[in-house]
């Protein structure tokens, strides 16, 4: 219990807490890793009380309305926390930021896998397109050409880089972290393609200086984010 709040906690094998609020009538629900203890779970969900109960009072106010369902979440866009609303309705399936809040709009009966591949087009596409910009910025800096951009669910890496087709594959949850983290992993990818011979060895730490000067704290706060669990 949060409160007076009811908590329901399902075990995973994921990494960080999830918490939903889902309607029509405001459930907390806590997905939380495998074998994390009760106290940290309630910490977790302490931390987010103002969050919880406003999310509830806007569910439970938008139930008034007939032919619209929603539950909200939190999601981090580009190093920036957003409210997350899916929003069930007839029309077009899009996304729209709006200030501080991230509308999912999509047609009732959407399955939840449909709605996840949706969304994860989405982050693709806007990573694709950041990342096309910085490419390009970039590209007559280090004197080298991007012949291929590929942007996918990634698990171990955050981009990857083929010297035959002189191509670059980035990871699409780098949509949830800064704009200069993805800077980082794309200069890290190009260097790639300009060193000689392979590794992180001196050449290529010289190379990222260079270019990124910065490249190591944009290192270490992709990891930090990583640990602080800025994922959906």
């Amino acid at each position: 219990m949060l409160g007076k709040i009811p908590i329901e906690v399902e075990f995973q094998p994921v990494t960080m807490v999830k918490i939903r609020i889902l309607g029509p009538n405001g459930n907390v629900k806590i997905t939380a890793p495998d074998g994390m203890s009760e106290e940290n779970i309630l910490m977790s969900a302490y931390s987010k009380n103002v969050w919880i109960r406003k999310c509830i009072d806007i569910i439970q106010n938008r139930a008034r309305f007939s032919g619209i369902e929603s539950y909200i979440r939190t999601i981090y866009i580009w190093g920036k926390l957003y409210t997350t609303e899916v929003v069930k309705i007839k029309g077009k399936s899009e996304i729209i930021i709006d200030g501080g809040i991230l509308r999912m709009y999509i047609c009732p009966g959407t399955e939840i896998e449909a709605r996840q591949k949706f969304f994860d087009k989405w982050c693709c596409n806007t990573v694709k397109e950041a990342a096309s910009v910085l490419i390009k910025k970039y590209e007559p800096l280090m004197e080298t050409k991007v012949e291929e951009l590929c942007v996918r669910q990634m698990y171990t890496l955050w981009g990857r880089c083929s010297r035959k087709k002189r191509g670059i594959s980035l990871n699409s949850n780098l949509v949830k972290h800064s704009p200069e983290c993805l800077e980082f992993v794309i200069v890290h990818e190009m260097v790639h393609l300009i060193q000689k011979g392979r590794g992180h060895k001196l050449n290529f730490q010289r190379l990222m200086d260079k270019y990124l000067p910065v490249w190591r704290t944009r290192e270490w706060e992709l990891e930090y984010e990583v640990d602080k669990g800025l994922s959906v």
